[in-house]
């Protein structure tokens, strides 16, 4: 193994160099630079394998010295010499193609067998990527990917009895689940086995006990121990573990990981709940394009709040509003985003809906839709980011409009605030006076140009909105009718009856009946 140090200060120079002469499970042959115009001059003329370099040196740094052996040697390995240890800095240093890093003030013998090790890793990887053997790599991978599937599939294989099968030598404690969605898509599937390699062989080049799975098309399960004891210390461990797998799989396969989650099992047991719940988490975050997104919610109230819209829209469709259904589908899309909904919840309320506005066109045009029906929910599953549903969906209603014959109404700003604001807050006591406040209108100029551009007056819509609360606690079956009416308002029950039939045409028991 040829190595090239390069640094200004001979001691570190001599220091390094006599430490990896003792590693003599290594065959290494030593060049020497003082800065970076002479580590090329080298570089020029010798086969070099590994560059170990410091950032700040005269005539040419540590940096440009790196562009440059990148431009003309790329297969040039390269460990950056850092003077104090900042993880954001040393992930930086991976982004821009660096292996790995050693820091001055600490380096000893451990340190030089570890980076010699991961050197004679990142080779042998280089050499199973070249070769391109893919069925030799895929049937190293199966036994493990189909003991996986066997735990995962059969809840009487025990976490436990997975691990000590996968052979993989995961102890208990410090056992940690890494999740990671790569960005490559429609071209993983063909990549699963090297994938794999190269993850496995990055963490076992850190002398680190790992397994690997592939998960979902352009997903993947990461089991691993650990080297750390501290929380905060095995937090910084595995954003530096994601860098260096990231840059392997850059550099290898063209392909970065999107996004990534990570946490510690307290007990092997949570493996099962931990993947699903990791999942989940993994998911918003590509769904949103936020990598730091946490939020979980409660998935039976995610459930009751789509339902609640996909009653409303069946409601307007029902009584052939189609302005109105597509202005609540554009509305629960809208408000599905800025809660953060889980996008599964989401889609599938998507693919209820479009299959009843799909219903609704049938029943206008007399037109078989089917095949197109089935096109349409077919996209909506694939659908990876929340700007893609929106666009989507944004199309689609258009064409509903279009082929319905409806005109989408065009609000003011100040009437589209008011519409969301009552919405949002129909069930409780609201105004006139309070509502245009919100919106910084005179009450009578409000009154006025809300009846003009709505076509009703403000209590009329109020009533409606509560209505379609109402319409859609009554197909839920889980309250009763005085419930109903308390909880969209309506302090009186004879006066809620009197509403409803004024707005949907019958009783609130001649409806649930109905249903």
């Amino acid at each position: 193994m040829k190595i090239l140090i390069a640094d200004d200060d001979v001691l570190i120079r001599k220091w390094l160099g006599l430490l990896i002469r003792q590693a003599e499970k290594y065959d290494t042959e030593l060049y020497q630079a003082e800065n970076g115009e002479e580590a090329l001059a080298i570089i020029q003329e010798v086969p070099v394998d590994l560059l170990i370099t410091d950032i700040k040196m005269p005539v040419v740094d540590g940096v440009e010295l790196i562009r440059k052996v990148r431009e003309i040697h790329p297969d040039i390995r390269i460990v950056v010499l850092s003077a104090y240890d900042d993880y954001n800095y040393v992930r930086t240093t991976l982004k821009n193609g660096v292996l790995d890093y050693l820091l001055k003030a600490e380096m000893d013998m451990e340190d030089i067998h570890a980076i010699l090790h991961t050197v004679e890793q990142d080779m042998f990887l280089e050499n199973t990527m070249e070769q391109d053997n893919r069925e030799q790599m895929l049937e190293d991978c199966l036994p493990q990917a189909e003991l996986f599937r066997g735990f995962w599939e059969d809840e009487s294989v025990s976490a436990d009895e997975f691990l000590e099968k996968s052979g993989a030598g995961l102890g208990r404690a410090h056992l940690f689940l890494s999740m990671v969605c790569m960005d490559a898509r429609g071209k993983i599937m063909l990549s699963h086995s090297k994938i794999i390699v190269i993850i496995s062989n990055i963490l076992k080049g850190k002398n680190i006990r790992n397994v690997v799975l592939p998960y979902y098309d352009d997903r993947f399960i990461i089991l691993y121990n650990s080297q750390e004891t501290v929380f905060e210390k095995q937090k910084e461990e595995n954003g530096l573990l994601m860098a260096y797998i990231d840059a392997a799989l850059k550099r290898y396969l063209d392909c970065r990981i999107q996004y990534s989650v990570n946490v510690r099992l307290n007990s092997v047991e949570e493996l099962r709940s931990k993947i699903m719940e990791e999942e989940q988490v993994l998911l918003k975050r590509q769904y949103y394009q936020d990598p730091e997104l946490q939020v979980l919610r409660n998935a039976e109230k995610e459930e009751a709040f789509v339902i609640k819209y996909k009653d409303q829209i069946k409601y307007a469709l029902d009584n052939r509003h189609p302005v109105q259904a597509g202005e609540l589908l554009q509305r629960f899309i809208r408000k599905s985003h800025g809660e953060r909904l889980s996008p599964k919840i989401i889609l599938a309320g998507c693919t209820g809906i479009m299959y009843d506005l799909m219903n609704y066109i049938v029943s206008v045009t007399g037109e078989d839709n089917i095949s197109r029906t089935e096109e349409m929910i077919v996209h909506l599953m694939k659908i990876q980011t929340a700007l893609e549903l929106e666009e989507y969906m944004k199309e689609h209603i258009e064409q509903f409009y279009e082929i319905t014959g409806s005109s989408p109404r065009k609000y003011s700003p100040s009437i589209e605030k008011s519409i969301l604001y009552i919405e949002e807050n129909c069930t409780e006591k609201i105004s006139l006076e309070q509502v245009a406040g919100k919106v910084f209108l005179n009450k009578n100029y409000f009154s006025e140009l809300f009846k003009k551009e709505v076509g009703m007056n403000y209590n009329d819509y109020l009533n409606e909105a509560r209505i379609r609360k109402a319409c859609a606690y009554i197909a839920s079956g889980e309250y009763s009718l005085s419930q109903v009416a308390q909880m969209t308002g309506f302090s009186d029950q004879n006066y809620f009856a009197k509403i409803f039939k004024k707005v949907v045409g019958e009783t609130p028991m001649g409806y649930r009946k109905r249903l």
